[in-house]
């Protein structure tokens, strides 16, 4: 089962459409977690069958999971502060498409705008990051947080990015 297949906690939910609905061949929708073992798991949605798993660099301790259904790409947050962008290929592997560390601290949480143009990365630290992941993917900007302020538990968009 899902819960059961990590060994020890999982840390991230996250669920991706059909790359390509009208082909049969296409990778079905998938759920996709992470945990604790340092792996990156694919669910076939209908059949909650394991369809794919992805091996994280070792002591890569995941805490930080988001998906986007719109472009089919994997955010993934590490206590060591790294952001690992996925990409979810035809054949159903994933591919590393930007590795970068924005903050020394955990990542705390992680979120897709609804068209998938944008991704922010926020930092236990309070340092938020932006990327934009529409055609080429690349850094937009980090945010520091000033004195005093707030740490970000959750993030979430509002409106579209248009």
């Amino acid at each position: 089962s899902i819960g059961a297949a990590h060994s020890g906690p999982m840390r991230g939910l996250g669920v991706l459409p059909a790359i390509d609905a009208s082909a049969d061949a296409g990778p079905p929708p998938c759920a996709v977690t992470c945990g604790d073992d340092g792996t990156v798991r694919l669910w076939d949605m209908a059949t909650a069958e394991a369809i794919g798993a992805e091996a994280l660099p070792r002591g890569t301790q995941p805490c930080a999971l988001a998906a986007c259904r719109a472009n089919g790409l994997i955010a993934l947050g590490s206590e060591a502060g790294v952001l690992r962008l996925f990409r979810r290929l035809p054949s159903g592997a994933l591919s590393l498409v930007l590795r970068k560390r924005f903050a020394l601290s955990p990542v705390a949480a992680l979120a897709f705008d609804a068209d998938g143009t944008y991704l922010a990365v926020a930092h236990a630290d309070g340092a938020i990051a932006f990327v934009c992941t529409f055609k080429q993917i690349r850094t937009l900007g980090v945010v520091a947080p000033s004195a005093g302020s707030a740490r970000p538990t959750a993030l979430a968009w509002a409106g579209g990015s248009a």
